[in-house]
């Protein structure tokens, strides 16, 4: 099925009549392989449940807010592409903040669910999805509902404003990642026991303390926190950015990088010239000869931020201290 270019369409049809019977543009098509959504529609309804959709589109500039879901029959839920066993792949419009309840449920071909910029993410959205590998929440998302009959699941990754993980995986995850400080809170036994042994669970730097204390987060064996994030030099500051030096003599210049906290500190010193200033790496000057010259600080860290120092070294004025005279005798 295509469309024109600037269709004006705004909603594919869907939902359910008054006896609970899912309704659908497109309800169990088996023909219909591909298709690219306008980016005039702004709702999905229940239209494609249960076809054969491979591969599924969105015009550039889609409209669409929600992957609609949530209509109810007399056993369960239906969502927009529930059913639809052929979907391996959806690239997810980035106008799309919602994903609804049981939007993908059934869609057991489907093997990544990256919800990015996804802000709320219904129940059963995924289940059933039995092929289903790999799970990626955005930082958008608040709660994230564990899907259920997807023993293919093996890596999970919690975005970082997470706060809540409803249901239970009786299967064993791999590796989960959590982006947020804060260990979400687990309502009822989410992890299964095999999970907890066997995975790794992999935190925000700092938090490893608060993971390991907190009511379900407690009881996984393997825990790794990453590393500390790394902070560039933003600024280089040397004091004093002028020196005057008699020869022979030594000062020190003193640097300041801000951040305090930058991850690299180190310098290379340099002297433009070493005949008359010698450098060492931390900072101590030593006057060798007459003349002038700038020493140069710059960061090692990859901010290639550099500060200078302008040095002069003058030859020191012997002072006469006494005068010896000798008197000249003459004889004949």
């Amino acid at each position: 099925i295509t469309f024109e270019k600037g269709s004006k369409l705004k909603a594919f049809t869907g939902g359910h009549d008054n006896n609970y019977k899912i309704l659908g543009a497109f309800l169990d098509c088996k023909s219909l392989t591909t298709i690219e959504i306008p980016a005039s529609v702004e709702s999905l309804g229940t239209a494609f449940k249960g076809s054969s959709l491979r591969t599924i589109t969105f015009e550039k500039g889609s409209k669409l807010k929600s992957i609609t879901g949530g209509y109810q029959n007399k056993d369960n839920y239906s969502g927009a592409l529930s059913d639809c066993k052929a979907l391996t792949f959806i690239e997810i419009p980035a106008s799309v903040e919602t994903i609804e309840i049981a939007a993908f449920k059934g869609c057991s071909s489907l093997k990544t669910a990256d919800l990015n910029q996804i802000s709320s993410c219904g129940y059963f959205a995924f289940d059933d999805c039995i092929n289903l590998e790999t799970i990626i929440s955005g930082n958008q998302l608040r709660t994230f509902p564990i899907p259920q009959n997807v023993s293919s699941l093996k890596e999970l990754t919690l975005g970082s404003n997470i706060k809540d993980i409803w249901g239970s995986y009786q299967y064993q995850l791999e590796k989960i990642t959590c982006l947020s400080s804060i260990p979400p809170t687990i309502y009822g036994t989410t992890f299964s026991d095999a999970t907890y042994d066997n995975a790794l669970l992999t935190v925000p730097y700092g938090a490893m303390s608060d993971y390991k204390s907190a009511s379900g987060w407690r009881n996984f064996i393997n825990v790794k926190e990453e590393e500390a994030p790394f902070v560039a030099i933003e600024q280089l500051i040397l004091s004093p950015t002028n020196l005057r030096l008699k020869k022979e003599d030594a000062s020190f210049i003193s640097a300041t990088v801000l951040p305090s906290n930058a991850s690299n500190q180190s310098l290379l010193w340099k002297s433009d010239d070493e005949n008359v200033v010698v450098v060492d790496g931390n900072g101590e000057v030593k006057a060798v000869g007459v003349g002038y010259t700038t020493i140069t600080a710059t960061t090692t860290d990859g901010s290639n931020l550099s500060a200078t120092c302008s040095v002069e070294v003058y030859e020191p004025t012997i002072l006469v201290t006494s005068i010896t005279i000798t008197p000249n005798i003459i004889v004949g």
